[in-house]
């Protein structure tokens, strides 16, 4: 729709927005912001409330990731583990008989 719309002027540009359903004033903040999307200024636009949450959420899925990374290491070190318990208990049965 954005780049149709770049191509047209006038009455075309109109009953494209009509046919669309939309008003030019619409169409003119979607190409901002794709603009803005392109250009990597999207952020830059935020409200200072709104950085500082993204940067607060993004701070907490950090953390989450560690966290996770860490206690998958954990389970993958416990079943090493209880793969070796088995692996000896076999090993002691055999040898006892």
């Amino acid at each position: 729709m954005l780049a149709a719309a770049q191509e047209l002027k006038g009455e075309e540009l109109g009953a494209l927005l009509r046919g669309e359903g939309l008003h030019e004033a619409q169409l003119r903040a979607s190409q901002q912001t794709a603009a803005d999307a392109l250009s990597g200024t999207a952020s830059e636009s935020l409200p200072a409330k709104e950085r500082k949450r993204l940067a607060a959420a993004e701070k907490r899925v950090k953390e989450l990731e560690r966290e996770l990374q860490r206690k998958e290491k954990a389970l993958a070190e416990t079943v090493a583990l209880q793969v070796l318990e088995k692996n000896f208990r076999q090993w002691v049965g055999t040898r006892g008989t």
